[in-house]
């Protein structure tokens, strides 16, 4: 009984195995990815409302609101105000705080895009880590693979046996076998403590050999079991967190930034404005309409003006573009979503009746 006690608990002890457990390596990546990206959350948390503003509205050509005519909108309201047009006033100053309220909301979203992106991410591996018992060997890539720079795989040591694991997979503390002529992943230390390799580099001779001038036989250069010591992945990440908002502006916002934002809401504001000044000076100096129309100060330089420059304001524009831009990003998410077996099936279809239709 005492012999079949102890076989009993030798087998409820985990094995020891070269490698980590594909439990332990999930999470450790979950981890790592984790304090990552708490640490650009929390700079970014940390940046003055002032900045996030101002980024907002000056020097975006990527937002539908700049700064000019939101100065231009509030002067509008205070000379209304002036006139002794409450309501209009009102009704201008909450049509401009709607708009910068959805505009700087908008450009918030766009700039924590990636961290909600990265959050999806880590739920899936939270996902994997909970499912990841049932794996096998044969749920990876086959072991006899090509190397390819296109496919990114390593053999690694999971849960005892060699796998055909993907780079981004790979973790601090991972057995990895290096091939003579493999790039490394990332930095790793042979087992033995021997050798080292960084990032990029190649396995093979540590010297360079002259050409033999006759046929010699020598050994073939063994593979090397090393450990990686950093987690691959996070220098992606660090690249993808610093540099994703340093995306090229697309045509779209260029043209809308030189037609509505440039030509229209500057150059168009300031020629307007000028000109219903220059045309209300002479009409209060009496030049033209002398006695016919009331020149009242107020009527002229004040009431005019805003009435000839309240049609060029963008008070509804970037409501507008925001909620046709989220529409339309709505329907391209719900395409992609849609199955590809139902998108044959409907292509099918339609092809069907077309060939029955006369």
């Amino acid at each position: 009984m005492g012999f079949q006690n102890d076989g009993a608990s030798e087998k409820d002890q985990p094995r020891e195995y070269l490698g980590l457990s594909t439990t332990i390596a999930l999470q450790r990546l979950h981890d790592d990815i984790e304090t990552v990206l708490a640490a650009y959350e929390e700079r970014y948390a940390r940046q003055r409302w002032f900045l996030k503003f101002r980024s907002a509205l000056v020097g975006n050509m990527t937002s539908a609101l700049s700064w000019f005519p939101m100065l231009a909108t509030a002067v509008l309201v205070v000379a209304f105000v002036a006139i002794g047009y409450y309501f209009s006033a009102g009704f201008l100053l909450v049509l401009l705080v709607l708009a910068i309220f959805i505009t700087v909301r908008e450009n918030n979203l766009r700039k924590t895009e990636i961290f909600r992106k990265v959050r999806s991410v880590l739920g899936e591996i939270k996902g994997g880590t909970e499912l990841c018992r049932e794996w096998t060997p044969f749920n990876y890539p086959h072991q006899c693979s090509p190397l390819s720079p296109c496919v990114t795989l390593q053999w690694t040591y999971r849960d005892g046996k060699i796998v055909n694991l993907p780079w981004a997979l790979l973790v601090r503390g991972d057995h990895i076998v290096m091939r003579p002529g493999q790039v490394s992943p990332g930095t790793c230390t042979e087992i033995s403590g021997k050798r080292s390799f960084k990032c990029g580099e190649t396995y093979g001779l540590t010297k360079p050999m002259e050409p033999p001038k006759r046929p010699i036989a020598r050994a073939p250069i063994p593979d090397l079991t090393c450990v990686v010591e950093v987690t691959p992945y996070l220098d992606n990440l660090r690249t993808t967190l610093d540099n994703f908002l340093n995306r090229p502006t697309t045509i779209i916002n260029q043209q809308r930034h030189l037609l509505i934002t440039k030509c229209i809401q500057q150059w168009g504001f300031l020629v307007v404005l000028l000109l219903t000044l220059i045309v209300g000076a002479l009409r209060y100096l009496g030049f033209y309409f002398n006695g016919k129309v009331p020149t009242n100060w107020r009527n002229v330089f004040l009431l005019n003006p805003a009435a000839a420059l309240l049609p060029i304001l963008p008070l509804v524009f970037p409501m507008l573009w925001i909620t046709i831009n989220l529409w339309g990003t709505a329907r391209l998410e719900a395409l992609l979503s849609i199955p590809q077996s139902v998108m044959r099936a409907e292509v099918q279809k339609s092809f069907q009746e077309d060939l029955d239709t006369p």
